[in-house]
């Protein structure tokens, strides 16, 4: 004899397999909150790094857009429009040059590099200088890039001004002028013996394609103060990198 609890439990057990056996499509979340709003959207010439332009005047559409988009770093938002760009704004750029319209949204920048200094081997010209490196901007070419002089051993230690747990580095690099480089972190910064008390991070032996972004993951945090990127070639060559943005814990 079957009881109405019997029913419902067998009732309930055949719902719950079917449900079970669904295959549900996922959508991706897109978090909006991977960019940050530019603080000062001043910026040199965008026009080399402008991407596209959309009809789209809400963040989250245009910020997910804008992840789908190749090489897209950073979207502005004016007049119902969303302009997408390949230029890299960190958290630490302080503007220079032209007031953007509107609101900017940008995905690269650590928030440490405020606080950064550098060293480095003689720039090519003062166009060209160490500060370039962590200034928190590069829009495409040489612009606003170090680059140094052609020698067959060239650096660039970057002070994180304290002892920090670095976890990644992100490198832009620009026209090829990046072969054979050892990355490395730790708290040394004489570069005559090369840094080589600090942690090696990655000696990047294969050519390195013109404007490339490097992202490069510790398999632990390091507790580190400087991270030295150290070229040595037969030959002289130029050592360039646009920006550095360092990621800790």
């Amino acid at each position: 004899m079957w009881t109405t609890r019997d029913v419902t439990l067998l009732l309930w057990a055949g719902v719950t397999a079917w449900l079970a056996s669904l295959v549900l499509p996922v959508t991706p979340t897109v978090t909006s909150d991977l960019f940050f709003k530019v603080s000062n959207p001043v910026f040199p010439d965008l026009t080399l790094c402008k991407l596209e332009t959309w009809p789209l005047s809400a963040k989250l559409p245009c910020a997910t857009q804008c992840q789908r988009t190749s090489q897209c770093s950073m979207f502005c938002l004016s007049g119902g429009q969303c302009d997408m760009y390949s230029a890299r704004v960190g958290r630490n750029w302080v503007g220079e040059g032209n007031p953007l319209a509107g609101v900017c949204y940008s995905s690269w920048g650590s928030g440490l590099m405020s606080s950064a200094s550098i060293a480095a081997s003689v720039d090519y010209s003062e166009h060209y200088k160490g500060a370039n490196a962590i200034d928190g901007f590069y829009c495409s070419g040489l612009s606003n890039c170090y680059c140094s002089q052609g020698l067959t051993k060239t650096y660039l230690a970057i002070s994180l001004g304290d002892h920090r747990r670095v976890v990644a580095v992100k490198v832009q690099t620009t026209s090829g002028y990046f072969r054979g480089v050892e990355v490395r972190v730790g708290n040394f910064s004489d570069p005559e013996d090369g840094f080589s008390a600090n942690v090696l991070l990655r000696k990047l032996t294969e050519v390195v394609p013109s404007s490339t972004v490097i992202t490069l993951h510790l398999p632990a945090p390091v507790v580190a103060s400087v991270v030295s990127f150290l070229q040595e070639t037969e030959s002289t060559y130029h050592l360039c990198i646009c920006d550095v943005q360092v990621y800790v814990e």
